[in-house]
C-alpha cells in the first residue's frame, strides 16, 4: 500500500461491492454490531447505519462511519462514507486557522525583517496538520479493512 497525501484529509469515502443482497448485507452489519466488539452505533434505518470503531484507547480522531446498503448489478452496494466528528473538525478549523495565520506573520516576518528564526512559526500548523490527519488516516485505514473484510466480495 502506497502512501498518498490525500489519505491524510480528516474523510474518506468508498464503495465495496458484495455479492450478498443489500437486507442482508445490512443484517451482517447489525449482527456483527451486536455480537462482537468491532463497531457499535445506531441504524438510522434499514439500509443506513451510523457507527464508529471499537477501540480501547482514546482518539478524538476517530472517523463516524455512514454506511449506506443500495441494490447493485450482482449483489450490494457497500457505499462508505468517513468524516471527523463535527465538534472536532470545528475545533481543528478553528486551531488551524489561527496557526496559520500565525505562520503566514512570521513569513512576512522571515521577508520584510530577514528573521530566520521565525519561520519557527511554520512548525505549529505542520504539526496540526499531521496530528489531526495522521490520527484520522490510522483510525480510517483500520475501519476500512474491517468493513472491506466482512462483506464477502462478488465471485
Amino acid at each position: 500500500m502506497t502512501f498518498r497525501i490525500a489519505s491524510l484529509l480528516p474523510w474518506r469515502v468508498f464503495v465495496v461491492p458484495t455479492s450478498l443482497a443489500p437486507g442482508e448485507a445490512a443484517d451482517l452489519l447489525a449482527r456483527t454490531m451486536g455480537e462482537t466488539r468491532v463497531f457499535r452505533g445506531t441504524r438510522i434505518d434499514a439500509a443506513h447505519f451510523e457507527i464508529s470503531r471499537v477501540i480501547d484507547y482514546r482518539n478524538s480522531f476517530l472517523p463516524v462511519i455512514h454506511v449506506r446498503f443500495e441494490p447493485g448489478p450482482e449483489g450490494a452496494l457497500v457505499r462508505v462514507d468517513m468524516r471527523l466528528n463535527l465538534a472536532i473538525l470545528i475545533f481543528s478549523f478553528i486551531w488551524m486557522t489561527i496557526a496559520t495565520l500565525g505562520g503566514v506573520v512570521c513569513v512576512v516576518q522571515v521577508i520584510a525583517h530577514g528573521h530566520p528564526q521565525a519561520l519557527i512559526g511554520l512548525i505549529l500548523p505542520l504539526f496540526g496538520a499531521l496530528l489531526i490527519g495522521g490520527g484520522f488516516a490510522y483510525e480510517a485505514a483500520r475501519a476500512e479493512t474491517l468493513l472491506r473484510e466482512m462483506f464477502p466480495a462478488r465471485l
